[in-house]
Formats: structure tokens, C-alpha cells, sequence
């Protein structure tokens, strides 16, 4: 679906011509106009390292805008055309002392931002710049100043915390002797799951993506903060930045990213010649795939990227919205039974119907959950995967999708559904693990 952006702050040209290019050569049917309120985290997965430079990873970290409510949209069968200002917020003052109690936590004085660090064991000294740490960290406190820009935000190795703080998150690490001046010590596994729970002591609180994974540490105050989906700055509302039109077509456009790779067993020939089918195509290099499709070059494509206000969010979404529908597979090993939903919910935030499969605990709890059984699929995949007779075969959901209306359910239901996974209602609640009782901006 082509995709209109309307340009906001002419004073930022030089850093939105790309934007335009890159946005333009992929929809010729329709113009696109650029916009400089666009920023992102990138929706790679969180296994994996990001696409920034160092320099944009410091840029995003250190500018912080807030959104602007979108205009109303157009009729279904116009261009939607949300509008995408955003404002800078106000850099927050410097924190005054926090003194530490005679119990190893911290107190804070009066008027005294909260204050979190958020850091690694590191010794290998590489995994800073992974995905994990970045989106756990470093999108969290990009988040956290829009959503709560009085709470302060360190993202920093152990080593070089300064200071006193109210909590300290260890991602996938454990801290193994805890000083009193890193307040409530919380130890956030995402997919670490040879971390056992005899390494981790049992005072610390324990960050978990899914009930399923909290089943491990049983012996620990467990908390469950799902991954956000990925997006981009300005599409941080209650609604999506726009939602593309269900079209009529005779060939179904569809596709699966990240996970499987294009040989990997699970990726389905086309059923039959009414269906075109990427399977793992592209996923990772997005600058490389849209210089491939459109002719833009790649070092046009590479200013985008490395755009804290732009980012590969925005790509990542005009590639989900080429497509009249997006498969996600489940994984295999340990992620099968105690990842996330963090792909599906992207997609369906990017408003692409979405199929979703329904094996091991925790795709089949979301679709349960959810009630998105119309729009899951089940399959024998060769591999260790197996029938159960309760959803729909790949093939059959197939041809569901040919319909407009199914399609249209299908988008619609993830659009609900992505609601839930919205970074600030992940955030607020993740503050208030913390132990965060201040306001919401």
C-alpha cells in the first residue's frame, strides 16, 4: 500500500530528502512528501546487532522527541495521511543527591529525579552494541524520556555507573555482588535461557518476556515486560502512523521475515500461481533490499538509517506494507517454548495482515489468548512440528487470504491486538516495577 507522509519542518530539508527518495522510489504510484518527525528503534530482532552507527546510537539517545497527536485520517479508499510533528522535550535537570539507606537501598531527596541504570556483566567487552542491550536499554531510556522525562535513565558498562539509583537492570547478566548504591537490583533474561536460577540471588527481582519463562525461577519475584513492537518515533500514539488499504488483487503478495532462512524447510512454495512468497528474504539487510527494489542508492538509503529521527523503523514498515499478507513462524529450541510475540506484533502494527503460527506455548497461548484462530495456521514441518487437527493448514489459511474480508479481519484483529504492545504501556509498566510512583507525561 503506498505510503504519503506529510513533511513537517521544512527547516530539517537536507536530512528528509532521503527520507523522500527512499520513501518515493519504493511507491511510485504515489509521491510520497518527506518528514523530519520521524525517528526509530529498529525492528531487527533483539538477538541481533543493530544498525546504527555509533554516532546515531548516541544521537537517539541524547534527543528525545515527543510525538504530536495525528490528524484524523482520510476515507478507506483515499490516501491516509496522518500528520507526523514532533517537538523536542525539555532535557531533564541534573539529579540532585540521593542518599543511601541503612538497609542497601536508596532514598531519594526531596525533588530528586528516580534514577535507573541499566547495564551489563561485559567482559567480553562487544555486548553493548548488541540488540538486546540496545532495545532493552537504549530505546527504554528514549522511551522513558518521552513518557516520564523526570526519571533519569544511565546506560552505561557497571564499571563506569556514577552515583546513586533507585534500581539497577542487568540485561541477560547477573551482577554477583550488588552495592548498596544501585538501589533494587533487577536481572532482565530476555532469551538467556542457560542463565539458571541458582546463578542469580535471590533478593534480585527477575524480568521475564513471558509467564512461561517466569515458570523458571520459581524461587524469585518474577515480572513479566514483554517486548514493545518496533516502530518508529512518531508512531508512538494509541493508533498506528496509518493504516493501509485492503486491495483487490488477483496475485496474493505475501511474505515471512527474519525467521526462517529462504532454505530453511519451513519456507512454503507457493501453493499455487495466485500466490508470490519471500520466505526469509531480505530480513536482516534492509538498506541492501530496498536498494535492490527501488534504485536508491545505498548511501541515500544509509542516511535514513543512521537518522535517530528516521532509523530503520520506518523502512522496516514500507517492506511489511508491500505485502498483501506477513507470516511469522514459530522458532524452534528454547524460544519456542519461552520467547516472544514481538514479530507478529510488529507486523500487525504496521497494519499487514498477519499469520501467525500456532506451535509450542507461546504462539499458541497468543493466539488462545487473543482469539486469533481465524488467522493462525498449523503444519508438520519435517522438523519436530506436528498437527494437532485444531487450526487451519498453511494452505488453507492461504486461501482464506485471498479473500478481502478475511484479510481485513486478520488486520484489524492485530491492530487490537498491537495495542497491547505499545511502548508506553510497556514502559509505564516496567517503570512501575521499578518502583517508579511519579507521573506520565
Amino acid at each position: 500500500a503506498p505510503v504519503d507522509i506529510l513533511w513537517q519542518d521544512n527547516q530539517r530539508a537536507n536530512v528528509s530528502t532521503s527520507a523522500f527518495l527512499v520513501t518515493r522510489a519504493a511507491f511510485p504510484e504515489q509521491p510520497a512528501v518527506p518528514s523530519a518527525g520521524l525517528s526509530a528503534a529498529s525492528p531487527a530482532s533483539a538477538d541481533e546487532p543493530r544498525g546504527r552507527s555509533p554516532a546515531a546510537e548516541g544521537a537517539l539517545a541524547g534527543s528525545v522527541q515527543r510525538p504530536a497527536t495525528a490528524e484524523p485520517t482520510a476515507a478507506a479508499d483515499s490516501s491516509l495521511r496522518p500528520t507526523l510533528a514532533a517537538v523536542v522535550a525539555p532535557t531533564p535537570a541534573p539529579a540532585p543527591p540521593v542518599t543511601t539507606s541503612s538497609t542497601g537501598g536508596s532514598v531519594q531527596s526531596a525533588g530528586a529525579p528516580f534514577r535507573i541504570l541499566c547495564t551489563l556483566v561485559d567482559k567480553k567487552g562487544n555486548r553493548m552494541h548488541w540488540g538486546s542491550y540496545t532495545f532493552r536499554c537504549m530505546d527504554f531510556k528514549v522511551f522513558v524520556g518521552i513518557f516520564a522525562p523526570s526519571v533519569r535513565v544511565d546506560t552505561v558498562r557497571l564499571a563506569e555507573a556514577r552515583g546513586t539509583y533507585n534500581a539497577t537492570i542487568s540485561i541477560k547478566s547477573v551482577i554477583e555482588r550488588a552495592k548498596p548504591e544501585y538501589g533494587k537490583v533487577f536481572v532482565d533474561i530476555i532469551d538467556q535461557y542457560d542463565l539458571l536460577e541458582s546463578a542469580v540471588p535471590p533478593e534480585y527481582g527477575v524480568i521475564v518476556q513471558t509467564k512461561q519463562q517466569g515458570d523458571l525461577f520459581p524461587r524469585h519475584r518474577s515480572y513479566i515486560v514483554p517486548h514493545w513492537f518496533n516502530s518508529f518515533r512518531a508512531d508512538l500514539g494509541e493508533e498506528p502512523d496509518m493504516v493501509p488499504p485492503i486491495r483487490s488483487t488477483t496475485t496474493l503478495r505475501m511474505a515471512a521475515v527474519w525467521n526462517p532462512t529462504p532454505t530453511d524447510p519451513r519456507c512454503e512454495r507457493s501453493p499455487d500461481e495466485t500466490v508470490t512468497f519471500e520466505c526469509g528474504a531480505y530480513a536482516h539487510d534492509i538498506v541492501g533490499w530496498y536498494s535492490q527494489k527501488t534504485g536508491v542508492s545505498k548511501r541515500e538509503m544509509q542516511k535514513v538509517v543512521d537518522d535517530p529521527r528516521l532509523g530503520t523503523g520506518m523502512l522496516y514498515f514500507l517492506f511489511f506494507r508491500r505485502f498483501d499478507v506477513m507470516v511469522v513462524y514459530s522458532k524452534h529450541g528454547p524460544k519456542l517454548e519461552y520467547g516472544n510475540v514481538q514479530r507478529a506484533a510488529t507486523q500487525m502494527r504496521a497494519g499487514v495482515p498477519t499469520l501467525i503460527e500456532a506451535r509450542g506455548r507461546v504462539h499458541c497461548d497468543f493466539v488462545e489468548k487473543y482469539n486469533y484462530s481465524a488467522c493462525a495456521f498449523e503444519r508438520d514441518d519435517g522438523i519436530g512440528g506436528g498437527k494437532t487437527g485444531k487450526y487451519q493448514s498453511f494452505t488453507e489459511a492461504v486461501r482464506r487470504m485471498h479473500s478481502e474480508e478475511a484479510r481485513r479481519y486478520c488486520q484489524q484483529q492485530g491492530l487490537r491486538i498491537a495495542k497491547d504492545f505499545r511502548p508506553r504501556a510497556i514502559v509505564e509498566s516496567y517503570l512501575r516495577i521499578l518502583g517508579y510512583d511519579g507521573p506520565f507525561a
